[in-house]
């Protein structure tokens, strides 16, 4: 109940802050304004605003809080619905070796044919899914949660970012204290910059879902090209492949891909959404770099591709020729 409950805050918080918008340019002003108009919506909403602290938001978003739920049950012997809270657990969580021990328990004490997962499919589910297809060689079924993977992770960054403004918690772990600096915008900046790095995670943190160099955006776009190409959707897989070339441009493989398709389809055009969600990245990482400096960017995007930067150069910029394409996954 409560995991439905702290779910249903978050909701709601998106709704006021939705509500509230009025602007597309942020001033101290407008965001003054906004966070007053989204506190008095959810005093609206609800007779009491409860704001967790740091360490309990932690708990709720890395799903712990199903370790006690399972527990529970168990103890009053509805195994099937500590299964489902220990699957659900794992999901987030999958290297804890107890709850692994309690999968295995749980398993072999109940018919898995009814087992349903606590949480809604997000876009991780569905990659997952999709791969599995892949794997199988049933590319139609793998187009189709391909496809709704990318919506999925179209909707979720967003609402995180928009999350990260409005829910900045006021835990004294983040909060600066007025003893350190008696400068308002040295305070503001460090306040501020907390939020920036919530932004800028928002996307880091799918980078560690998927096994493979390769971080998690440009994985699901590599998938797709290839899975709509065997499924004999030529205009999906050059739309993938162009998207895929405005993340990672040096991607001599996808490029001849996208030459191939070229001589294939009279127009190329990139997956809606995707460049939109770039520019919002390097917005995010360039006001991150303003404020922990460049060498500290630097050493987070070692090793990492530009999904994170968001390279947004024009994609009609790109040179097209007819060379047939070597497959390579």
């Amino acid at each position: 109940m409560i995991v439905s409950i702290y779910r249903f805050r978050d909701v709601m918080l998106l709704k006021c802050d939705g509500l509230c918008s009025s602007s597309n340019t942020e001033t101290i002003t407008t965001i003054l304004k906004k966070q007053k108009c989204v506190k008095n919506c959810m005093n609206k909403k609800f007779s009491e605003v409860v704001h967790p602290s740091y360490y309990v938001k932690s708990d709720f978003e890395s799903r712990k809080t199903y370790s006690f739920l399972q527990y529970a049950y168990f103890k009053i012997g509805d195994l099937k619905s500590a299964y489902e809270a220990v699957i659900t657990n794992l999901k987030y969580n999958e290297d804890d070796s107890m709850m692994k021990k309690n999968e295995r328990y749980y398993g072999k004490r109940i018919i898995k044919e009814h087992v349903m997962l606590r949480e809604p499919l997000t876009s991780v589910d569905l990659i997952r899914s999709a791969i599995s297809h892949y794997s199988s060689k049933n590319y139609h079924a793998a187009v189709d949660e391909f496809k709704q993977s990318l919506e999925a992770l179209l909707k979720e960054i967003p609402e995180c970012k928009r999350l990260c403004s409005i829910t900045y918690d006021n835990d004294s772990r983040n909060v600066p204290s007025i003893a350190e600096s008696l400068d308002f915008y040295d305070q503001f900046a460090k306040i501020y910059g907390s939020v920036a790095e919530c932004r800028y995670d928002c996307m880091e943190k799918y980078n560690s879902k998927l096994s493979g160099d390769e971080d998690y955006l440009p994985a699901l776009l590599n998938f797709l090209q290839f899975s709509a190409f065997k499924a004999g959707d030529v205009v999906l897989a050059a739309a993938a492949a162009k998207t895929h070339l405005a993340i990672s441009p040096s991607d001599v493989t996808m490029a001849n891909n996208l030459k191939y398709y070229a001589a294939k389809t009279a127009e190329i055009d990139a997956l809606p959404g995707v460049i939109d969600l770039l520019s919002s990245n390097s917005h995010d990482t360039d006001l991150l770099t303003t404020i922990v400096g460049k060498r500290e960017m630097k050493r987070r995007l070692k090793n990492k591709m530009k999904v994170i930067l968001g390279d947004t150069r024009s994609l009609d910029d790109l040179v097209l020729d007819s060379d047939t394409i070597t497959w390579n996954l």
